[in-house]
């Protein structure tokens, strides 16, 4: 945290600015994310470390909190019973543990300071925030991708089956 804190506050609101475009990007590509506004809580115009996303299938109902669950698992996950040597799911993502909203059930993408720290630095040696963002952003390219296909496997068996770890629970 120090680190963070020595930042200039400027730098660190300006790279959070380009978090949060670039995350909303990406998942402006994926119909089935539903930004979710900031609680009443929020700091009003300052940039955010915490984007909220709830997932609703093609009819418009929302995942429920076992299907939200399950997706973060495998997002969570190596691998998926179907897509064992899938390079696209060989990547393990930490999102946010799922929350209720409402009828809804959303989980969080957030951007931590060591992140910002490291993209901070990058950016005091001379890079453009552009330049410094770029490992960042292969890495969310990725998650938004394995996260597309695997609302797209949900979509296609419209009741994702609770994540299992291990193959003697699989063959049960």
């Amino acid at each position: 945290m120090e680190r963070f804190f020595a930042l200039p506050d400027d730098l660190r609101s300006k790279i959070l600015v380009h978090f949060e475009s670039e995350i909303r990007t990406r998942a402006k590509r994926v119909e089935a994310l539903e930004e979710m506004p900031d609680g009443p809580n929020s700091p009003g115009d300052a940039p955010s470390s915490i984007l909220t996303f709830a997932m609703v299938h093609p009819d418009g109902a929302p995942f429920s909190a076992v299907e939200t669950a399950s997706l973060r698992a495998r997002l969570r996950s190596p691998r998926t019973t179907s897509s064992a040597t899938d390079p696209t799911f060989q990547q393990i993502f930490h999102i946010g543990q799922p929350v209720a909203i409402g009828r809804k059930t959303a989980v969080r993408i957030c951007v931590s300071a060591p992140m910002i720290s490291a993209i901070a630095e990058r950016i005091v040696q001379g890079e453009s925030l552009e330049v410094a963002f770029v490992q960042w952003g292969r890495n969310l390219d990725a998650l938004f991708e394995k996260w597309r296909r695997l609302i797209e496997q949900a979509f296609a068996h419209r009741c994702v089956a609770p994540f299992v770890s291990t193959e003697y629970e699989r063959r049960i």
